[in-house]
């Protein structure tokens, strides 16, 4: 079994070898088996897709996202 530091390592470049998510503000987080994402994206597409990667990694039975999607400003609609 890994320790906590090693699954960190692993999940973060697993992280920053996606085009997508290498840009983004995610931190990480190991205790046990249990892997939080904590930080934020600019897209729902973003948040979903680091869950995505981390799915089928050796050692992780769960993935927490503390990810919250905070929308360009030119992105947001009105109720109009």
């Amino acid at each position: 079994m890994k320790t906590n530091v090693e699954i960190k390592k692993e999940v973060i470049n697993k992280l920053k070898s996606n085009a997508v998510l290498s840009l983004c503000d995610i931190g990480v987080d190991v205790i046990g088996s249990t892997v939080c994402l904590n930080g934020k994206v600019d897209s729902y597409q973003k948040r979903f897709e680091a869950a995505r990667m981390l799915k089928n990694m050796e050692n992780i039975k769960t993935v927490r996202l503390n990810i919250y999607v905070a929308l360009p400003p030119d992105a947001k609609r009105s109720d109009e």
